[in-house]
C-alpha cells in the first residue's frame, strides 16, 4: 500500500539507490499506519514489544520518524 500511495502512477526504473529510498519511504509509511504516536511517546522499546508484539525494528523505524519529525 506505501509503494501504490506513495510512487504510482507510472513505471519507475530501479538503481539500487531509487529502490533502497522507495523501499525506505514504504517502510516509513507502514510504520506511521501501524504504530499510533501516543504508543511511542507513552511506552519504552519493551514494553511496547512485550505488550502489542510489534517487532523490534519495526519500532525502530516508528522512533526514528517520530524523534526527527515529532508525528
Amino acid at each position: 500500500v506505501g509503494h501504490h500511495l506513495l510512487h504510482y502512477p507510472g513505471p519507475h526504473k530501479f538503481s539500487k539507490g531509487t529502490k533502497r529510498r522507495m523501499d525506505r519511504e514504504a517502510n516509513f509509511f507502514v510504520a506511521i499506519a501501524l504504530m499510533p504516536t501516543w504508543l511511542i511517546e507513552s511506552k519504552t522499546l519493551i514494553e511496547i514489544i512485550e505488550e502489542y508484539g510489534y517487532p523490534k525494528d519495526l519500532i525502530w523505524i516508528r522512533k526514528e520518524i517520530y524523534e526527527a519529525y515529532k508525528i
